[in-house]
């Protein structure tokens, strides 16, 4: 029995290499942790953010704003707020609104880079230009109840680094819609 013991605990620490093995070679993990990781398909790390908003006054993202009313709509994306406002980080940014029915989101924004850059929300391509400018966008009423936004930078050809291409909100209106 002894002779074997040497044996049997070889046999084990095989059976766990393989399997470490195995789950580096193919792991088990969120479609986040993938995403963000793994794939590098996006850099947008999400966070618990409820979707709930006043409808109406604006919500302010600079210093002086209401800071938990933007966490509340603040999925991922978003640099900490500066005095002119808060800056996206990377190309892609995302937004989470809670309603049941059609909404008109306002952003007031500019490019925080050198010339104007175009910025995909909700499907539609829209120029920012390097003065603030209000964009308008209407949302329709989705089926879930929740419309998750996402404000994704094109990048122009032949550039690299990721701060430098989003674009700076001062502020975000969400009204009814008319």
């Amino acid at each position: 029995m002894n002779r074997f013991l040497p044996i049997l605990g070889i046999a084990t620490i095989l059976i766990a290499e393989a399997a470490a093995f195995a789950y580096a070679i193919i792991p088990v993990v969120s479609p986040t942790y993938r995403a963000v990781l793994i794939d590098r398909t996006t850099a947008c790390i999400p966070k618990p953010a409820s979707g709930t908003f006043r409808s109406g006054p604006p919500i302010v993202l600079d210093r002086s704003g209401d800071r938990a009313a933007f966490d509340a709509l603040n999925v991922c994306g978003f640099a900490d707020p500066r005095s002119d406002g808060t800056a996206t980080i990377g190309p892609e940014a995302r937004l989470r609104l809670r309603h049941s029915t059609p909404v008109t989101l306002t952003i007031e924004a500019r490019s925080v880079s050198d010339g104007p850059r175009i910025v995909n929300v909700a499907g539609r391509r829209i120029e920012v230009p390097q003065d603030f400018t209000a964009v308008t966008v209407p949302l329709a009423a989705p089926p879930d109840g929740v419309t998750e936004l996402e404000l994704r930078t094109e990048t122009p050809e032949g550039t690299t680094g990721a701060r430098w291409r989003g674009i700076l909100i001062r502020s975000l209106r969400i009204d009814a819609a008319q």
